[in-house]
């Protein structure tokens, strides 16, 4: 067990990463922090953009206003772990001299799935904190009335969810942001060179592939309803419950496919030599 994980072992890989990377780290996340701050400030500040409006505040932000920050977010995450994660392998001497510190290669790969999830945790909280500033300060700022106040409605942590109908439905929604996260930290263990543009022509190609595939069984088995390139569905619920059977698919799909990448990840990683 000792040759796989060892918690002092691990403990020591953390802290040496720590040292000599907290300064980018941190000056990092306060910059996207800043950024993120910036751009909200103002695209939701409306007298900002169309002065004429100064006079009329009518902040009608509801979560479907703020899940477009959250994609934002997200997109902003996915593209940092493509770039991130594993970049000592882009290069064949940070390569070896990573492949050579004194831990396994277990803890090695935990650690950088570990560090993956936190930065997008971290990033969340971010816009969580950036969502509450821009809020107050506006209120503030313009002395809003308690009637334009309530129609502003405020970024809550769980906010991206409400529209979800189901819990499973609420965790499947998040698991979707941790699988593609999974997918791209195989960027740079499967490529040595633009492993981040090699990964997103890949996904390209593996949805369009999929729909294909959706569009001839569409066309094999439903004929008379299907058009061109166009995928047929019907609805088909699980017996006893109003769950559509391909939502249920797909649901499951979503929720083991993470650590199917992840268990990929890690057979190419612990393959890779110096």
């Amino acid at each position: 067990m000792n040759a796989i994980f060892n918690v002092k072992r691990f403990g020591l890989l953390v802290k040496s990463d720590w040292q000599l990377n907290w300064k980018q780290n941190l000056l990092g996340f306060l910059a996207i922090a800043a950024g993120l701050f910036l751009f909200m400030m103002v695209s939701i500040n409306k007298p900002w953009l169309v002065p004429e409006y100064s006079n009329r505040y009518w902040y009608t932000y509801n979560e479907n206003n703020w899940f477009s920050y959250v994609m934002l977010v997200a997109a902003a995450y996915l593209i940092i772990v493509l770039l991130v994660a594993f970049r000592e392998f882009t290069n064949k001497t940070t390569r070896a001299r990573y492949l050579l510190l004194p831990a396994s290669r277990f803890e090695k790969y935990l650690y950088q799935v570990l560090t993956v999830f936190s930065v997008g945790v971290i990033l969340y909280l971010i816009l969580w904190v950036d969502a509450q500033l821009v809020r107050a300060y506006i209120i503030h700022h313009y002395n809003l009335t308690e009637e334009v106040v309530a129609l502003f409605e405020p970024f809550r942590l769980l906010t991206p969810f409400n529209d979800a109908d189901s819990v499973w439905e609420a965790v499947t929604m998040g698991l979707i942001v941790v699988g593609l996260a999974a997918y791209a930290m195989n960027a740079n263990l499967w490529f040595r060179k633009f492993g981040w543009l090699k990964m997103i022509i890949l996904l390209i190609l593996l949805i369009y592939g999929y729909m294909a595939i959706m569009v001839g069984f569409s066309h094999l088995f439903y004929p008379e309803a299907t058009q061109g390139f166009n995928i047929h569905t019907p609805t088909v619920h699980i017996p006893g419950t109003e769950v559509p059977v391909f939502q249920a698919y797909a649901f499951v799909v979503v929720d083991v496919v993470w650590l199917m990448l992840l268990g990929i990840g890690f057979v190419k990683f612990k393959e890779s030599e110096l």
